[in-house]
C-alpha cells in the first residue's frame, strides 16, 4: 500500500522504501508483484527465477479477438486457456507449485535448464483468420529487409567490391577468406539497433555496421562476386536449445552465413571469428536455414530446418611446449614457453591484440585497460596462472587483424620460478603438473541432475622438456604416465587425457595430450567426461622426484 511507503534520505539520495513496522529479524516475508506493459508483445520468454519458488501464476490476458501460442519448458506444467466472454477477453493461465531449485552443475548450461515460458501472437481474428508471426512471415519481411538496396546503396556495394582484389580463378575457399578478411579488417561492429548502421551507405562512410548491416554487408558483396550464401537462424545454446517444433523467431537469437558448397559457417559480425567457425553458442543444435531461389525476376527465401555440426576439435587447439632447467644451489627453475593458439583459442585474441602495441604498453609506466588486458595474457598463458612465476621478454606473433583465425596466435616468454621446487638433503622435487596450464576440479558434490555440455570441441598439445641436474636421476619418471578416457577403449574416445614419457640422454620428455570432440554427455554418462576433466586436474599435483647420485 502507498500508506506503507516511507521516503529515506541517506546523505545526497532519496529513495523509498515500504516499512513493516511488525517485522523481526528472521521472520520470513512473502510477496509478489505484478508487471503492467502497455503494447502486446508479439513474442516472448519469461525464464522463472533460480530458486525455489512455493507456487507461481503466469497470465497472459487479451481481447478475444487475438490467440497466443503458448509453450513450457523444464518441468512447467502446460497452460489453461481461460475464456471470458462477458468482458470478451481470453486469459492463457498457468499455475505452479514447489518447483524446485535447478542445481548449477559444473560444466552444464545452467540457464537454458531453468524452467521457462516461450509466447507469440498467432492469430488477429479482427484482420484475417489465418496464422500470423510464423517462420514463413518473417523469411518474407527479412527478405526484403536484407536485399532491398537503394540507389546509392547499389552504387557503393560496386565501390567497396572494387577495393576487393578477387581472382576468379581462386578456390572458393580463398575468394571467401578475402572477401572477409577486407570486410573485417576495414570495418568494426557495433551493437546497436539503429536502423542508420545497417544502410550500405552510412557503412562505407562510417566504418561501422551493426548485426543486420554487417549481413546485408556481406551479402550484397558475396552475391556481386557469385558466391553463394544461405542465412542460418538459430538460439545461444547457454540459454535455451532451440525448438524446432516452435513455429516462430522465438529461437532467433544468432545469425550466421553458411556457404553450402564449403559446409561451413561464419559470423558476418563476430569479429574475432572466420569461415570454417561457427558461432561457439550456436554450433551442435539445429537452427532455421534460409536459401534464396528466384522464379523470373522474382527472389525470394525458402527455409529448412538443419543440424548446425560443430567444427572438429583439430580446429581448436592450444599447445604448449616448455623447456626447462633447475638451479639446484638457487633453488630457480628458469624456462623458455612457446604458447600456439589456433580457432576459437586465439581468434578473440588475435582481434583485441590488433589495435594494442603491447610492446608500447609494456614501457608504458601508466597503468591503463590494455595493461589489464596484457597482464592477463601473461598470467593465464604465459605464467600458467602461477602467483609465483616471473614473465620476461614476452613476444606475441599474428597479431594484424588480418592474422585472426587464419594464422596461429604464438606466444613465447622466459619464465623464472624460485618456489616450485623444493629439496632435502640429496633430493629435489619439481612440480612437474602445474607446466600444463592450471586445470579445475570436476566435483560432483550432489547428485547430478544436468548433462555436461560444452560449447565447442577442442585439443590440447603440451610438451615438457626438462633438463636433469647435473649429479642427479630422476626415480619417478613412468609414474607419470596416464591414459584416461570416455569409452570402452581409446581408439573410440571422444574425450581423453594421456601422458607419455621418455628419456633421451639427460633430458627427460613428456607429452600430454588432452582432447574433447563431443559436446554433450546426458545425466546417465556424465561420469564418462568427468573422469577425464578430473584427470587433467590431477596431474597439475603430479611432482618429478630427483636423487643426487
Amino acid at each position: 500500500m502507498k500508506k506503507d511507503l516511507e521516503e529515506i534520505t541517506e546523505g545526497e539520495s532519496t529513495y523509498k522504501a515500504f516499512r513493516f513496522p511488525t517485522a523481526e529479524i528472521g521472520c520470513v516475508l512473502e510477496y509478489y508483484y505484478i508487471v503492467r506493459r502497455e503494447r502486446i508483445f508479439e513474442s516472448n520468454s519469461y525464464t522463472l527465477p533460480a530458486r525455489h519458488l512455493k507456487e507461481m501464476n503466469f497470465a497472459i490476458i487479451f481481447p478475444d479477438y487475438l490467440n497466443f501460442e503458448i509453450k513450457t519448458y523444464n518441468g512447467l506444467p502446460s497452460a489453461n486457456d481461460i475464456a471470458d466472454t462477458e468482458n470478451k477477453r481470453k486469459c492463457l493461465h498457468l499455475h505452479a507449485e514447489n518447483i524446485a531449485k535447478v542445481n548449477n552443475d559444473p560444466m552444464a548450461f545452467y540457464g537454458s535448464h531453468l524452467p521457462r515460458i516461450e509466447f507469440i501472437l498467432t492469430h488477429n481474428y479482427s484482420t484475417k483468420r489465418m496464422r500470423i508471426n510464423t517462420i514463413n512471415d518473417f523469411a518474407s519481411s527479412f527478405h526484403q529487409n536484407l536485399t532491398t538496396l537503394d540507389k546509392k546503396e547499389k552504387k557503393d556495394i560496386k565501390s567497396i567490391a572494387s577495393q576487393i582484389k578477387v581472382d576468379e580463378k581462386l578456390p572458393l575457399q580463398e575468394k571467401i577468406s578475402i572477401i572477409e578478411n577486407f570486410i573485417k579488417t576495414n570495418f568494426y561492429y557495433y551493437n546497436i539497433s539503429i536502423q542508420t548502421f545497417s544502410n550500405i551507405s552510412t557503412i562505407k562512410e562510417n566504418k561501422i555496421f551493426n548485426q543486420m548491416g554487417s549481413l546485408r554487408l556481406f551479402f550484397h558483396l558475396l552475391k556481386h562476386f557469385g558466391i553463394e550464401a544461405e542465412i542460418v537462424f538459430t538460439s545461444d545454446k547457454t540459454e535455451k536449445w532451440f525448438d524446432e517444433d516452435f513455429n516462430g523467431t522465438n529461437y532467433f537469437d544468432v545469425v550466421m552465413l553458411y556457404f553450402p558448397k564449403l559446409e561451413q559457417y561464419t559470423s558476418s559480425y563476430q569479429m574475432g571469428l572466420r569461415t570454417g567457425y561457427p558461432n561457439e553458442v550456436a554450433a551442435g543444435q539445429k537452427g532455421v536455414f534460409f536459401r534464396e531461389v528466384t522464379v523470373g525476376s522474382t527472389s525470394s527465401f525458402l527455409h529448412d530446418i538443419r543440424y548446425i555440426a560443430p567444427a572438429d576439435m583439430r580446429m581448436n587447439a592450444d599447445s604448449i611446449d616448455v623447456n626447462i632447467s633447475i638451479n639446484v644451489e638457487k633453488k630457480e627453475v628458469s624456462a623458455t614457453i612457446k604458447r600456439i593458439l589456433t580457432g576459437y583459442n586465439g581468434g578473440w585474441l588475435q582481434y583485441n591484440l590488433s589495435d594494442t602495441d603491447y610492446k608500447e604498453i609494456e614501457n608504458d609506466d601508466e597503468e591503463n585497460e590494455d595493461d589489464e588486458f596484457l597482464n592477463s595474457i601473461k598470467d593465464h598463458f604465459l605464467a600458467l596462472d602461477s602467483e609465483s612465476m616471473i614473465v620476461d621478454n614476452m613476444q606475441i606473433v599474428n597479431v594484424n587483424k588480418e592474422d585472426v583465425i587464419t594464422k596461429p596466435l604464438i606466444l613465447t616468454a622466459d619464465l623464472k620460478d624460485y618456489y616450485i621446487t623444493k629439496t632435502s638433503n640429496d633430493s629435489l622435487w619439481l612440480t612437474i603438473g602445474m607446466f600444463i596450464g592450471k586445470q579445475s576440479d570436476f566435483k560432483q558434490e550432489e547428485p547430478r541432475t544436468l548433462p555436461i555440455e560444452r560449447r565447442t570441441n577442442c585439443h590440447y598439445y603440451r610438451t615438457i622438456k626438462v633438463n636433469i641436474p647435473e649429479g642427479y636421476t630422476c626415480l619417478n619418471l613412468n609414474d607419470l604416465n596416464i591414459d584416461v578416457y570416455d569409452e570402452e577403449n581409446s581408439a573410440e574416445a571422444q574425450a581423453r587425457f594421456f601422458v607419455t614419457t621418455k628419456q633421451e640422454g639427460n633430458q627427460l620428455i613428456i607429452v600430454c595430450q588432452e582432447y574433447y570432440n563431443r559436446l554433450m554427455y546426458s545425466v546417465e554418462e556424465y561420469e564418462k567426461c568427468g573422469r577425464v576433466v578430473q584427470a587433467a586436474a590431477d596431474f597439475n599435483n603430479k611432482v618429478l622426484l630427483f636423487k643426487k647420485q
